[in-house]
């Protein structure tokens, strides 16, 4: 039953990415920024309604989110199964982290409340970044040093790798960091 839902929502979601209307407008703006960068080589916009006051040299995100969408767009071109294709796969592998840092023991639960959860599938449906933020920080968690009190080791340096990865795709994850402050 559970492999049958997974399926079966992601299929959905694949299927409906590129017939599902636009719900945010930063998705238009994204999907600009990703087509230049793989058009013109450049990091930002082009666009915007007269009467918002943006300009296109000042933005808010890293690059990373949209190295990731423009190479989507070039392998499946620019449409919006091409854009969203990204937030898909790391919603996936979102539920594919979370479930490896919970054990197996509530693989159940985390399939249940993943289902349903309605921010998960529409950041995974839409052109959202933040499901790819949040895969790097729960991936960065996973290789968190064991011993907390070797500072020097391998795992850290990584862990420290991967959270800087998801502050370069979405500044909002820095919260998620806090921990990291109090054990190293």
């Amino acid at each position: 039953f559970w492999i049958f839902s997974i399926v079966s929502l992601s299929a959905w979601h694949l299927l409906s990415l590129s017939v599902s209307p636009m719900p945010w407008f930063d998705e238009g703006v994204f999907f600009n920024i990703a087509h230049n960068l793989l058009n013109n080589g450049v990091l930002e916009f082009d666009f915007a309604p007269p009467d918002l006051p943006l300009s296109p040299k000042r933005y808010s995100y890293g690059p990373v989110y949209f190295w990731f969408t423009s190479i989507s767009m070039a392998l499946f071109g620019e449409s919006p199964f091409g854009f969203r294709i990204v937030g898909l796969v790391f919603g996936v592998g979102l539920i594919i982290s979370t479930m490896h840092l919970v054990g197996a023991r509530k693989l159940y639960l985390i399939f249940v409340l993943f289902l349903i959860d309605p921010l998960l599938i529409s950041a995974s449906h839409n052109g959202r970044m933040d499901t790819m933020a949040i895969f790097f920080v729960l991936v960065s968690l996973r290789y968190s040093p064991i011993d907390l009190n070797d500072k020097r080791n391998l795992r850290t340096a990584f862990a420290a790798l991967l959270f800087a990865v998801a502050l370069l795709i979405s500044p909002r994850v820095y919260f998620l960091g806090l921990p990291y402050l109090y054990f190293f």
